[in-house]
């Protein structure tokens, strides 16, 4: 394993577009080997922001208050700007990552995060239940008040704290957290753009159980409300709303 030196012989940090370059290589020398990849890729057109949802703001949002980190935040953000995350999978407590850096070999990231108790994932669960119209605007992107307080809230959210990382980045880098790791949990906050579930996948709240039991409040505040209202039959849009028809 050999790095890039300066002219005065200390290790010289790869501009982005060579990262881009190398981990476009490395990506078709991989797909050449049928190895499956899912990287992140930045839209083309030089977008500033590598987020866009609340989701996946509030996420990034939560990796800017790790305040003994704020050296390795902008190399993370280059190497994720550069196309560098060649693959990244999340599953419940762990991500698993190869992240391009100054060599022809990309780096293996893993980042296991603590999942939620089961008290604290029942109690959200039970929360989105019951309210379960905020929920799906939450899932478009906006911003309901009461679930937002709620999903970033330090003893009740969803959002890992500090102390709840255990990285692992097979880079020389000693520091707790490497610009490589932080690319990867950059990367997490640009995938919760297509798909906000992950983070409650992430965090061990069963996705199936916790859309289940939203769509059962759903259902039964509707015939409470027909109930009320003096008949039984569910209205088309109550329908289509609940079931997505």
């Amino acid at each position: 394993m050999s790095w890039e030196l300066d002219e005065n012989g200390f290790y010289r940090q790869p501009l982005q577009q060579e990262l881009k370059v190398r981990a476009a290589a490395t990506k078709q020398r991989l797909a050449n080997a049928t190895q499956s990849l899912s990287p992140i890729t930045m839209p083309e057109g030089g977008r500033t922001r590598i987020v866009s949802t609340w989701w996946s703001d509030a996420w990034c949002s939560n990796l800017a208050s790790y305040a003994d980190l704020q050296n390795r935040v902008a190399r993370g953000r280059k190497y994720l700007r550069a196309d560098a995350v060649i693959d990244l999978q999340v599953a419940t407590g762990r991500i698993a990552a190869l992240v391009q850096g100054s060599v022809v070999e990309p780096y293996r990231v893993q980042i296991e995060i603590q999942t939620l108790d089961e008290n604290r994932c029942r109690d959200i669960q039970r929360y989105c239940a019951e309210r379960m119209t905020g929920l799906e605007t939450l899932m478009a992107g906006a911003l309901p008040q009461e679930l937002a307080d709620l999903f970033t809230d330090s003893r009740t959210g969803l959002f890992p704290l500090e102390q709840e990382l255990n990285p692992c980045c097979s880079c020389p880098d000693v520091a707790w957290v490497c610009k490589h790791t932080f690319a990867v949990l950059y990367g997490v906050g640009s995938r919760l753009d297509d798909n906000p579930l992950l983070l409650f996948q992430l965090r061990g709240i069963d996705v199936a159980e916790l859309i289940s039991k939203s769509v059962d409040a759903r259902v039964s505040s509707l015939l409470e409300r027909a109930n009320e209202a003096g008949h039984t039959d569910l209205d088309d849009d109550d329908l289509k709303g609940t079931f997505g028809l």
